[in-house]
């Protein structure tokens, strides 16, 4: 059965290679290329090795642009598996219902702390280790990068995945701003919090299957 399988699979493929090189041949890519030149009278009547070699070359052209399609489905396949994989490893997770992340933010500066509570320290823990592995998989997406460079830019993968549910997803609510004196320094926070956080990290992983694509 594997062989079988395996003989399709490189006759699918083959049959690819000689559909892009009959684009190249009757799609006048080669042929418009001789004709061009006949016409400014540089090749009047061009040998048969010149054909062979365009035909040659046609061919490596053709296997190379179905190798990158082929590639390029096999990307497309494994980054929707991962995705896959971690909306139901968020969707299992057992959080004892009340899965919430909350973010502090200094106001002036920027610097931006969350923490995530999920009922215990263990179900605590794998959240935090999830949402730092969903981080990192957003680096691997090139629409994500592309269209949210700025929190592309977070350096922890954790922190970058809470980012990408408040921020793209649109999930969580300020809960109020406070204050704060050291040394003689007043500082200013806001606060907030996603309650969602698991029901949010399933919908962010299933936009992130499909490239972040209204």
């Amino acid at each position: 059965m594997r062989k079988y399988v395996q003989k399709i699979s490189v006759a699918v493929w083959l049959g690819a290679v000689l559909k892009k090189w009959h684009g190249w041949l009757s799609g006048s890519a080669l042929m418009g290329f001789v004709g061009f030149l006949q016409a400014l009278k540089v090749w009047q009547h061009p040998s048969v090795k010149v054909y062979l070699g365009l035909l040659c070359v046609g061919f490596l052209v053709s296997f190379f642009q179905a190798w990158h399609d082929e590639y390029k489905v096999r990307l497309q396949v494994e980054n929707t598996g991962r995705w896959d994989a971690l909306q139901e490893k968020f969707k299992n997770l057992d959080d004892h219902g009340i899965l919430i992340a909350r973010w502090t933010v200094e106001i002036v500066t920027g610097n931006c702390i969350w923490e995530v509570n999920a009922g215990s320290a263990a179900a605590s823990k794998l959240a935090v280790e999830m949402c730092r592995e969903a981080g990192a998989q957003l680096l691997r997406s090139k629409s994500f990068v592309a269209k949210f460079g700025k929190i592309a830019t977070v350096e922890d993968n954790g922190d970058r995945w809470l980012f990408a549910v408040r921020e793209v997803g649109g999930f969580g609510k300020p809960a109020g701003t406070t204050r704060s004196l050291s040394n003689g320094r007043e500082r200013n926070y806001e606060r907030g919090q996603i309650d969602n956080v698991k029901e949010a990290c399933q919908v962010i992983c299933h936009m992130a299957r499909n490239e972040f694509e209204q």
